[in-house]
């Protein structure tokens, strides 16, 4: 028995992102009779390796003619009697975005690309001058220009929205409010051990260069391997792919 959840919290700065709270997901497992319980574990596993652990515990064999499993099974680790860290070898997980919902101008996306090691979260906003959570504005049915802050819809409706946007004037709200809807700097990179919350970005000090520049590179490394549009050629394909839904109409960038 598998438990899990498809996606973070569904609150500002949590899903749709690639901050600790939009990608950090439960995850218990239990199999009584195959796999000791009652124990926490704390090793780095990705969504990519459920399928291949499945698949193990299952002894299918994947066919040798088809690409190769992005993930890596954790059969080793569920079978141990052991507690926290299992396997060291799972030094990093990685995340992905694109598109939420239709949220800027001509259905754009929001690209981020993301490296989570035990200590810290990496996070390479590819479109920098792009609102991350929607342009502020939008056009209503009649194609007139709708009210401030109505725009946002990279966030689900939900009170915590309503009382950020209703707040934002507060002095002790507005950073919270502007932390969730304001652009972001191309890179972002923070400590999840004293800023699990992701809002102290420690990208550009210079006592963590060399942490930055090394997850840089990690990061970079493997996008290349596994054939990421946005660091083979930008990535402009994302852009094209058509939605079924409706598209909402936001003013033109300047």
């Amino acid at each position: 028995m598998i438990v899990t959840s498809d996606n973070g919290m569904p609150f500002p700065r949590a899903k749709a992102n690639c901050y600790e709270y939009g990608i950090h997901m439960p995850l218990a497992i239990c199999w009584p009779k195959q796999m000791p319980g009652g124990r926490q574990i704390d090793d780095l596993i990705g969504f990519v390796d459920i399928t291949a652990t499945i698949l193990d515990l299952a002894q299918v064999t994947y066919p040798a003619d088809q690409p190769g499993l992005s993930g890596r099974s954790f059969r080793d680790i569920l079978m141990s009697d052991k507690s926290g860290i299992c396997d060291p070898l799972r030094t990093a997980v990685y995340s992905a975005r694109e598109r939420h919902s239709s949220s800027r101008y001509n259905n754009w996306t929001y690209p981020q690309r993301a490296l989570r090691t035990d200590n810290y979260l990496l996070i390479h906003n590819f479109r920098p001058e792009r609102w991350p959570a929607g342009a502020p504005q939008k056009y209503d049915s009649d194609d007139k220009l709708g009210p401030a802050h109505g725009g946002y819809h990279d966030i689900d409706a939900c009170p915590s929205l309503t009382y950020l946007i209703e707040n934002r004037d507060n002095p002790a709200i507005a950073p919270y409010f502007h932390a969730a809807v304001d652009k972001r700097p191309e890179y972002e990179l923070f400590n999840i051990k004293t800023d699990p919350a992701c809002m102290k970005n420690l990208s550009g000090q210079q006592e963590f260069q060399s942490i930055e520049r090394d997850l840089i590179v990690k990061l970079n490394t493997y996008l290349k391997e596994t054939g990421d549009p946005r660091v083979l050629d930008g990535g402009e394909i994302y852009e094209t792919y058509k939605r079924y839904s409706s598209i909402r109409k936001f003013p033109a960038p300047e």
